[in-house]
This record gives C-alpha cells, sequence and structure tokens, in this order.
C-alpha cells in the first residue's frame, strides 16, 4: 500500500509540530502551560503507535473493526495535537503579537479550516471553520494551548467513535 500525499502530509505536519516543541518557542505563550517534554513524548508516542498501526491497519480492518477504530482514534488524535501546536501554538501566538487576537483567530481559523479543503472538500471548510473557531476561542480564553489540544483531540475521536468504522484515512 502506497502512501499518499495527503498521509505525506500529515506526516509532514507531525514532525512540524516536533520540531516547534523542540525549539521550545520561549516567547510564544500558550505553549508556557504545555510541558515541552511532555507534548514531545505524545507526538513520539503517537507517531510510534501510528507508524507501527499502519501496517496492521488492513488486517484490522478484515478481522476486529475495533482495532481499525483504535487505530483511527490514535492517528487523528495526533494530528489534532500536531494542528494545534502549529495553528493555535505557533501561528496564533505570532500573528496575535503582530495584529492583535482578534485578526489572529480570524486567519488562524480560515487558514486551518482551508487547509482541510483538499481532503474533506467544501463542507470540511465549514465545518472547520466553526471547529478552528472553537479551538481558537479555548486558547484566547485560557491563555493555554492545552485546552484547545484537549478539545480537539475530543472532538476528533467523537466523530470516529460517533461515525464507527465509516470514517475515511486517506492511503492511496
Amino acid at each position: 500500500m502506497r502512501p499518499s500525499p495527503i498521509l505525506i502530509a500529515i506526516v509532514v505536519q507531525w514532525l512540524l509540530a516536533a520540531f516547534l516543541l523542540a525549539l521550545h518557542l520561549p516567547s510564544l505563550g500558550p505553549l508556557g502551560g504545555f510541558n515541552l517534554a511532555a507534548g514531545c513524548g505524545l507526538i513520539a508516542g503517537l507517531v510510534l503507535y501510528c507508524v507501527l498501526a499502519w501496517e496492521l491497519a488492513p488486517l484490522a480492518s478484515v478481522r476486529k473493526p475495533s482495532k481499525l477504530l483504535l487505530f483511527k482514534c490514535g492517528f487523528l488524535a495526533v494530528t489534532a495535537l500536531a494542528e494545534e501546536i502549529i495553528w493555535r501554538g505557533f501561528a496564533f501566538t505570532y500573528l496575535s503579537r503582530q495584529d492583535g487576537i482578534v485578526a489572529a483567530l480570524v486567519m488562524t481559523t480560515i487558514g486551518f479550516a482551508v487547509m482541510h479543503m483538499y481532503s474533506q472538500g467544501w463542507n470540511g471548510v465549514v465545518t472547520h471553520l466553526m471547529t478552528g473557531l472553537a479551538f481558537g476561542l479555548a486558547v484566547v480564553l485560557s491563555g493555554q494551548l492545552l485546552p484547545a489540544v484537549l478539545l480537539h483531540v475530543s472532538y476528533s475521536v467523537a466523530v470516529v467513535l460517533a461515525s464507527g468504522a465509516r470514517v475515511r484515512l486517506v492511503t492511496a
């Protein structure tokens, strides 16, 4: 099975998030409440899980749908973490210092939504405008990245659980 461009982009996104955490970005406020070692450990563990589970996913889908469901939850959880580090931890913080909180919230919400257009079309953009705004408001209201990460991960896992094995991860 050959990885799709979307899968490659997701892995690159995970690596970018790990790199941003590794730099520590001490000047970026929301990362202050997110322990650097815990964040790097979480990303490394989830990436390892997803890489190893990727090989087993075709078998799991045939033999045990529950394992495929678990794989999809793990995959989307690490992707949610990476997206929050990039969009709210880095982009939002940088833009809010340059252009203000409202402008940063609008720009990162739109960027986050448009990023999902390739894999989910215009319906995905509309959905992610709403979720991106919610995740951004979690950072604005708390002053921390962790609430947005938890909100995003729980939302993604809830989508998978609500739809069962029907959530499609792009693999070809």
